[in-house]
């Protein structure tokens, strides 16, 4: 097997999904497997060398050694050609519910459509999208409906299934600690279940019930 490293502009792994003392549990069960988290930095340059392997220089000023790097770096929409075309954008190209732009006739889905103000680069998103779109094509006119969509994380020795809180949402956390992981709930001031995290196998059995308390991010239209 190799030595892996974690190099991670954030403090924290997955720092856009998960609440610090989960992603403190996460990284905890990642190390214990042999895996290295250099955090808070990013890579500035990545030099070949003679015997193949490669030298990562980190804007902290450290170097690492490498025989593969790869990079993960995740999902930013081009939208430069929508603004030239005059469409409204956002951190994504933006839409209503029936996946409209402010131009007429032309419609954003997939991973640069933002959606009542809702980016969501995942699989789960873009099939509603879809479906949608395809019957406003076809003459009916159909709204996007976006229920609760979880999100897993396929590491083995720390299994997580994420269902992020919307970002204007103001929530506490409320977490049970498990032999083997955590439930972590994120609840809003009426008590309303916002989102969760669940960490290790016998967290993932609560996601279908967890899922189904979860109000929908754009409510089906009638």
């Amino acid at each position: 097997g190799h030595q892996a490293t974690v190099i991670d502009l954030a403090n924290q792994p997955l720092g856009r999904l998960l609440p610090a003392h989960v992603s403190s549990a996460f990284k905890e069960n990642l190390e214990a497997t042999g895996i290295h988290f250099v955090l808070g930095t990013t890579v500035e340059k990545v030099s070949k060398i003679e015997n193949g392997d490669y030298v990562v220089t980190l804007a902290n000023g450290q170097s690492l050694v490498a025989d593969v790097v790869l990079s993960a770096i995740g999902l930013q929409p081009n939208i430069s050609l929508a603004k030239e075309a005059g469409i409204q954008t956002s951190r994504g190209i933006l839409t209503n519910a029936q996946l409209e732009t402010n131009q007429p006739h032309i419609y954003a889905v997939g991973d640069c459509a933002e959606v009542n103000g809702l980016l969501l680069p995942y699989v789960m998103p873009i099939m509603q999208q879809a479906r949608a779109l395809a019957k406003t094509l076809n003459g009916e006119t159909t709204a996007v409906h976006y229920p609760a969509m979880p999100v897993a994380v396929k590491t083995p020795a720390a299994p997580l299934t994420v269902l992020p809180a919307p970002i204007d949402a103001e929530v506490n956390w409320e977490t049970e600690e498990l032999d083997d992981g955590m439930i972590a709930k994120a609840l809003d001031s009426q008590g309303t279940l916002r989102g969760f995290v669940l960490l290790g196998a016998t967290a993932a059995k609560q996601r279908l019930a967890l899922t189904k308390l979860v109000p929908d991010l754009i409510p089906a239209q009638v």
